[in-house]
Order: structure tokens, then sequence, then C-alpha cells
């Protein structure tokens, strides 16, 4: 299994500063990677430590991860999105397409990203880097009588989606909670009843081995996709590599497929780096994460971010044909009068 890692820990104060919350290590996966020295020791000021610790577990694991890969998608690669999102304005005023749009939506989960003006009528657009991008996501509060909040502020119907399926995963969170509590030290026992949490690094390597660690994915259709942004008249979306497709209707007539693939969930325990403590415990701060990553199957013979592509396109597609003025024509056709017959 492929390992996805981020930093977290509290760094050592500068003479006459505050300690400052910096970024090491946290795991996704079946093993070990590299830990902090053994003489790294919280000392005096433990319990405060301890907080800071489950604290930036919170804030590292609150990063987009992509766990095929086995990488933390950090600023810069929010960053290419947003780059991504200009280009496609670019190539859409450069074309003589651009709607109202001049900026990208960047991180907000409101408004569109784009929008093009096809045959004087706007249409917004969803614009995703590549077939593999991020459909939200947030690191998980926990505790077994306030439930389930997401860190991250998100759409209120992604937000459902995602907490949802953070609950299909209680009977596994519980027991995983339970585990380290019968693991833990009196010193920190009580710590390991809610996300996040600090407990013994020995303790979270037994839930490793006996396979505790909560650790699911599962589907959504297209279909959710397309539902999830006609709530937001959003009916295109364009997939950096891939094109532009249509999602639950057509409104434009473009020459343009409608999107196929589907909404990968993913629930996950991952925990931090390790800290020994003034005793000589060696503790770890843990936390869950939950995201929806896009999985786009088909590829569009047209796309947004080329101005040759958005020329081309709009050349075949067919524009509204204007009613010309006048009467209306009947619908039915007069049937002709059959001949009288002659009386004898």
């Amino acid at each position: 299994m492929k390992l996805s890692l981020a930093k977290v820990f509290l760094e050592a104060p500068s003479k006459g500063r505050k300690p400052r919350l910096t970024l090491e290590s946290f795991y996704f996966g079946q093993k070990q990677l590299t830990e902090k020295p053994e003489d790294d020791i919280l000392g005096p000021g433990d319990e405060a430590l301890l907080n800071a610790q489950e604290k930036n577990i919170e804030l590292a694991i609150n990063k987009s991860v992509d766990f095929e890969e086995g990488r933390v998608l950090d600023e810069k690669m929010s960053a290419g999105g947003f780059a991504y999102e200009a280009t496609v304005i670019k190539a859409l005023m450069a074309a003589r397409a651009a709607g109202n749009i001049k900026k990208g939506a960047g991180a907000s989960a409101a408004a569109s990203d784009a929008d093009m003006n096809i045959f004087g009528k706007v249409f917004d657009v969803e614009v995703k880097l590549n077939r593999n991008a991020q459909m939200g996501g947030s690191s998980v509060r926990y505790n077994r009588t306030g439930g389930f909040n997401l860190v991250s502020p998100l759409e209120e119907d992604t937000e459902a989606l995602l907490i949802n399926a953070v609950k299909s995963k209680t009977k596994e969170i519980n027991a995983l909670l339970d585990f380290l509590v019968a693991r833990d030290p009196e010193q920190i026992n009580g710590r390991a009843v809610k996300f996040p949490l600090t407990c013994t690094r020995e303790a979270w390597m037994e839930a490793q081995a006996a396979n505790k660690l909560v650790n699911t994915r599962f589907p959504l259709t297209a279909d959710f996709i397309a539902k999830h942004y006609a709530k937001k008249g959003i009916y295109y979306i364009q997939i950096g590599g891939s094109g532009l497709f249509y999602l639950s209707k057509n409104p434009a007539n473009l020459p343009v497929p409608k999107l196929e693939g589907n909404i990968m969930i993913e629930v996950r325990s991952a925990r931090g780096g390790s800290r020994k403590l003034s005793t000589g415990v060696r503790v770890v701060g843990a936390g869950i994460r939950v995201q929806g990553r896009l999985k786009a199957k088909n590829q569009s013979p047209f796309t947004i971010d080329d101005p040759k592509s958005i020329r081309a396109m709009l050349k075949a597609a067919q524009e509204p044909k204007k009613a010309k003025p006048g009467k209306k024509a009947s619908r039915a056709k007069k049937k002709k009068a059959a001949p009288k017959k002659r009386s004898r």
C-alpha cells in the first residue's frame, strides 16, 4: 500500500518567543515512516503540548490527501487548480466566448469557476484540474455524545454526504477508540475517547496489527455529481486533460458527451509522529479524514482551455433557430373535402 504523509509537530521555541506550530510526519497505511530522535522528550508541561499535538494532527489531515499516489495535495496543488481556472477563463476570453466571470472561484464552494457565452446565453462551468480532482474533504471531530463534525466548511449537501459516509463507519471508529483506551497507561487514559486523540505509540501499532484502523472507500455514480451541480445551476464541467462535458442536461446543445465516472468516498484514520513524555512513554496524535475524489472515465472531443478548440466547438454547435415573424402555421393539414355525390 502506498503511504501519504504530511508533517506536524510543535517546534522548539526560539529564545523569548512562543512555541510555533509546524508540520512533521503523519501516516496512512500499514507501517511506520521515519520518527523523531528518541531524545525528543516533551518534558514539563506535557498536557499543553499534548493538546497542541492533537490540534496539529487535525490541521495536518485537513489537507487534501491523494491516497493512491501517496502524497498530500498541499497549497502548491491548490494553486495549480486556481491557475487552471485562470487558463480556462483566459481561453474563453480569447475565443470571445467568456461570460461574466473574469476570475476563478478558487477555494469558494458556492461560486462557479468559469462561465461561457454560447450564442448570447451564459452558462456556468465547474473546472477541475484533472480527472482525479478532489470533490470536497475535511478532517473530522468526533465524540460519542456530540457525534461528527467537519473541520472545513463545505456546501450543505457535500457536508451531509461526507458526514453520512463517516457515520457509516461509527461502529469501526468506536471499536478503534475502545481498543486504544483499553491499552493506554493511566497517565493518558481518557484522552483516546474522541478524535483527534492522543494515545501511546504502542497502542496505535497494536491497533494497526489487529486491523482496527479505519480504512474504507466506496463509489458514488456520476449521477450524483450531476445532481450536486444541478442544485447550483451548473450543467457543464471542464476537466483538465479530458475536456468539456455536460452533466444532468445539455441546455446549450453543445457537441460534447455526458460525463461518465464516479466519486470515490474515502474515510481513513491517521496518526502523527511520536513524542516522548517526561515519564518516558512515547505518544502519538491521531485523527480521521473523509474526502470525495472525482474519477472521470471518458474523453471529450472539445476542451475550453484552448481557444482553437472553443471556436471549433462553437462552429460544430447548432445555434437555436429563431422563429420567423408572421402567422403560425397550422399543425394539422386541412383535409380535402370529398366530392359530393350527385343525387339521382
